[in-house]
């Protein structure tokens, strides 16, 4: 075991992390790695999120590629009163990162003990589902077209492909499925480095009770660097992209049909999609949106996805314009051009119809969840949200919304899940606890900055709800 040295305790203790200047900082990092030895190179960068919200001049990075590596960066951090955390694919908008001067692990090159990212444990005879051991650093996008070799899918992760699976489990992430619940509702295992460096085996059957904290810990029990999920086996799906007025979906009779119809349903809404070639000229004229508009008249983009063996109880109506020739006056519109390019159906593996690439510019995103069993709180809060947006556009022009989300997703065991017990209780009006299996909605409203006064903003807007 490593100890450390003593004029490196005393430069822990001297020099404060937010006010170090890079040479001190330079010199931590030597005592950093003259503890941790050779491997892992302790690097000094700078780091922004992917929102850009979240940014440090100075921090400590290491890419360990084995749990031995982990614990000796943590007893590192332990012993120079530095904060360690797995900065994961920096998808997160909420200020799950050290700050400035801690350590931020980079799981990329981490692999299982066998030198392997996945390990398939194929289901016994009482096993309801089979299981893979997973490298806790391993991207959804890579955990798909490996889990694709094995002749398995993981669908219920993220809905794009950059996040680690450790990072998706931290923040307690989902897909849009009526029947399943989030990421950490398939977990079984984990193994962590803790606070101490000490390795910290847990699983669903010996530590039920911290399996509900690990579902969404944020960061916050140790440094998971391996989890075993279930899986399910390979499956084709028919994938169907369907147009559908904005106003059905203030309709909570519809909104059940279409989701409790289909395996798998994201609706998607671009703003101003519905705007005429006379008002966008009116708006590029005025600067603002005329009455004449109504956001109820915007087209929702339906993604719908059954097994092929199992097709859709409801058929919706596809009411795709034959053409969008109108003038580009928001980035509803452009997004909405580029949905309309996208294939009407199309046959494909599971995990091609429910992931895919993060949009290539960066959006700040906020998510609302909750409890929604008959779905009239979700047909309500669409329904605000036009009216919203008709009167704020009305009285300041074009809002700054790239594209919204709505999905619905399964309750899960877990204490810190938005989309489970008991942190969301509290938004159920009658007060009481929902049940397991319950549905909760959740609704994404995703902005889009383009120049520096939005950027600030949305940094404005980051600092006055976290700090």
């Amino acid at each position: 075991m490593s100890f450390p040295a003593v004029h490196c305790l005393y430069v822990s203790m001297l020099f404060n992390s937010d006010y170090s200047t890079t040479h001190q900082l330079q010199i931590v990092q030597r005592c950093l790695q003259e503890f941790v030895g050779p491997s892992p190179v302790i690097e000094m960068v700078s780091f922004t999120n992917w929102a850009q919200v979240v940014s440090y001049d100075h921090v400590f990075v290491a890419k360990p590629k084995s749990s031995e590596e982990i614990q000796r960066i943590v007893r590192a951090a332990l012993s120079y009163r530095r904060q360690v955390r797995a900065m994961g694919s920096s998808h997160s908008i909420s200020p799950l990162y050290g700050d400035r001067g801690q350590i931020y692990l980079n799981l990329t090159d981490l692999t299982l003990d066998d030198g392997q990212t996945v390990v398939l444990k194929p289901a016994g005879p009482s096993d309801t589902h089979a299981t893979v051991r997973v490298a806790a650093g391993l991207s959804q996008g890579n955990f798909d077209q490996e889990l694709d070799i094995l002749g398995y899918h993981f669908p219920y992760g993220p809905v794009i492909i950059e996040p680690h699976i450790g990072g998706a489990l931290g923040t307690g992430s989902h897909a849009g499925f009526y029947n399943s619940a989030s990421v950490g509702a398939f977990l079984v295992g984990a193994r962590l480095v803790d606070g101490w460096g000490n390795i910290r085996v847990f699983s669903e059957d010996t530590h039920p009770e911290v399996m509900k904290a690990q579902r969404c810990n944020l960061g916050l029990l140790g440094i998971l660097f391996e989890v075993e999920l279930k899986v399910i086996p390979q499956v084709s799906v028919v994938h169907k992209n369907v147009f559908t007025p904005l106003r059905n979906l203030y309709d909570p009779n519809f909104l059940r049909g279409v989701v409790a119809g289909n395996y798998h349903v994201n609706i998607w809404h671009d703003p101003y999609n519905s705007l005429t070639e006379k008002e966008a000229q009116e708006v590029l004229k005025t600067g603002l949106v005329p009455e004449t508009w109504d956001c109820g008249n915007d087209l929702a983009m339906l993604e719908l996805v059954n097994p092929v063996s199992s097709p859709a109880t409801i058929q919706i109506k596809d009411e795709r314009p034959s053409s969008y020739n109108v003038t580009v006056v928001s980035q509803g519109q452009a997004v909405f051009k580029t949905r309309l390019a996208l294939p009407p159906t199309r046959v494909v593996p599971l995990h091609k119809a429910v992931h895919g690439p993060a949009w290539p510019y960066n959006l700040v995103i906020t998510e609302y969840d909750f409890p929604d069993p008959d779905f009239t709180a979700s047909a309500a809060a669409i329904r605000s949200l036009a009216s919203t947006l008709n009167h704020e556009s009305r009285k300041d022009g074009v809002q700054n919304l790239h594209d919204n989300l709505f999905r619905w997703v399964r309750s899960t065991i877990c204490h810190l899940c938005a989309t489970s017990l008991p942190s969301a209780w509290i938004r159920v009006p009658s007060g009481q606890l929902a049940a397991t299996g319950d549905v909760f909605g959740t609704l994404n409203l995703e902005s889009r900055w383009t120049n520096s006064n939005e950027l600030q903003r949305s940094k404005d807007i980051f600092t006055k709800e976290y700090h």
